[in-house]
């Protein structure tokens, strides 16, 4: 891993190496009561044809069967239960030799880049498997999964490249992650935040942050939190 952006709603993890790369992040849920702020939103109804899911008791993972987008609710996952980011906004983008491929649909795409939409999704006992096959002679391969903690529950995003080439080709990748977190079930208005505050070993503030962050030597934190209301009694931003 290269870094991680730790914004007021996006998080970002990168990475690049030759041949066979493999990186795994995940999205968290916390069973305890943490609540607070500022913009309401409405979440947009889930498009369920052509898509398959995974969850446990904590968490719920909605993928896209030709983007292999990935949207994460609180279980049963229905349009209206609580979500953990911004429905169908959180990309995925690669770069393999000198062509970039992403499922990023909102931007305009340059002329050395091309969309992921022709994924191959299949579930495989717990894991959703996206496959895109052949760019640049390489296989994308993103896996997505759950898993229980003791308390708690993690959705993981895996992505493997198999390279086909029979020779070395430089790869990178980046996953940019949209927190936006929401529960229709709160009483307490507003009850969804697009903007929430971030908390990671380092900072607790809702403005962009860069690690690995060589100007004060901070590290890539091993974990963010992403809060629906202030923290009780909460400390100044840092």
């Amino acid at each position: 891993m290269k870094g991680l952006l730790s914004p007021s709603k996006k998080i970002r993890v990168s990475g690049v190496g030759s041949i066979i790369l493999s990186i795994v992040i995940s999205i968290s849920f916390i069973a305890a009561n943490v609540q607070a702020q500022k913009k309401e939103k409405i979440a947009a109804p889930m498009n369920t044809l052509g898509n398959s899911s995974t969850s446990n008791q904590y968490v719920f993972a909605n993928v896209d069967g030709s983007t292999g987008l990935v949207t994460v609710y609180l279980p049963p996952g229905r349009n209206g239960d609580p979500q953990l980011d911004f429905y169908d906004h959180s990309y995925f983008t690669c770069q393999i030799g000198n062509t970039f491929f992403t499922n990023n649909g909102i931007i305009s795409l340059p002329a050395n880049a091309k969309p992921l939409d022709d994924g191959d999704t299949k579930k495989y006992g717990d894991t959703v498997r996206t496959i895109w096959s052949n760019k640049n002679g390489v296989d994308i391969i993103q896996d997505i999964y759950p898993v229980v903690l003791d308390k708690s529950g993690q959705i993981i995003y895996s992505w493997r490249f198999f390279n086909k080439n029979g020779s070395p080709i430089v790869i990178g990748c980046q996953y940019l992650q949209d927190i936006q977190i929401g529960d229709p079930k709160d009483t307490k208005q507003p009850n969804s935040n697009d903007g929430p505050i971030v908390l990671t070993k380092w900072s607790y503030k809702p403005v962009w942050q860069q690690y690995p962050n060589s100007n004060n030597n901070q590290s890539l934190p091993s974990f963010y939190i992403g809060f629906l209301h202030d923290l009780p009694n909460s400390p100044n931003y840092f």
